[in-house]
């Protein structure tokens, strides 16, 4: 059991809450939603909810404006493949992280 383990989950259950109220265009919140994502990966906290949630308004905001910023995407793969957990509804998420990966790495060769 982690230390301060019911605040943990409460900061993830209002999370979830919180998460449904942000509206996808907007870019203020991204910050934070990157701070979640990361200390629950650093923690190698499982909440299935807060990270389907989160998924979920990527997938939203992927839609909305169709792209992402990778600074958004990368603590999501690494949070994901930390707990080892894929979350609902991602697969598009993923997609764009791998086209991302890859081009970063692509090298052209003339």
């Amino acid at each position: 059991m982690l230390p301060f383990q019911s605040l943990i989950e409460s900061v993830c259950f209002k999370g979830v809450a919180l998460l449904g109220e942000i509206d996808a265009d907007d870019d203020s919140n991204s910050a934070v939603l990157r701070s979640i994502t990361t200390s629950l990966g650093q923690l190698k906290y499982r909440d299935t909810a807060l990270l389907d949630k989160i998924a979920d308004h990527l997938r939203t905001r992927l839609q909305a404006k169709g792209s992402l910023d990778s600074r958004d995407l990368v603590p999501f793969l690494l949070t994901s493949a930390t707990i080892n957990y894929t979350p609902k509804n991602s697969e598009a998420v993923f997609t764009v992280n791998i086209k991302i990966v890859v081009g970063v790495f692509t090298v052209k060769i003339y």
